[in-house]
């Protein structure tokens, strides 16, 4: 696994390029594996916690597919699930690992603490996760698909976008790293346990 940067995306003040808009495709409810048939959650959270999230029906995520280079991907929003004319600020959760399809169910928990503390979530796959198109590159043109989540939440009618603040967690990391690097208008980014040394990683994780 190697992370590159040759094409960053063009932002002009905080605001991407007109080609990138990031259009909404879909978007629909997610539902819910059973803890038992996705062995992965419990790297995470134990069974009780997760079912307290599952049941939790007054924050609802949602699955949107979005435009992102001319590539269909995906990203998790988590929202209350009754809104009444109101505009959140934002957490941009950057997931860690390569390629996945289990994002929006293993960080279900936390998802819905953030919304319960004021927040909404938007949790962008990254381009060859959750069935998008493309190929992921862990920090090469698969950064398109964050900065393109920029205009996907204007859309939305839910979120503050002058209040973003990113977390990345491991490999996700990386990706806050490099849209600090490529200015994305945040506020505020927090990384938990973020890769900084690239070389030394391969020479730990060489399947990686």
């Amino acid at each position: 696994m190697h992370a590159r940067n040759s094409r960053p995306p063009q932002v002009e003040g905080g605001i991407l390029a007109a080609h990138q808009k990031g259009e909404l495709i879909s978007r629909k409810e997610v539902i819910f594996p059973d803890y038992d048939a996705a062995p992965e959650i419990a790297m995470y959270y134990d069974h009780i916690i997760y079912a307290a999230a599952v049941a939790d029906n007054t924050v609802k995520i949602e699955k949107l597919t979005y435009y992102s280079d001319g590539l269909k991907v995906v990203a998790y929003l988590s929202s209350p699930a009754s809104i009444l004319n109101k505009k959140f600020p934002v957490i941009i959760f950057n997931r860690g690992s390569g390629v996945r399809n289990d994002i929006y169910y293993v960080h279900a928990p936390l998802f819905k603490k953030l919304v319960h503390e004021g927040f909404i979530v938007l949790a962008p796959a990254l381009r060859e996760s959750e069935g998008g198109e493309g190929k992921d590159q862990v920090g090469g043109d698969d950064l398109y698909d964050i900065f393109n989540a920029l205009p996907l939440l204007g859309s939305l009618g839910i979120a503050d976008t002058t209040k973003i603040c990113m977390l990345g967690e491991s490999r996700g990391g990386i990706m806050t790293y490099l849209a600090i690097k490529n200015k994305f208008p945040m506020k505020a980014a927090a990384v938990i346990g973020g890769i900084t040394d690239l070389s030394q990683f391969i020479r730990d994780f060489p399947y990686a």
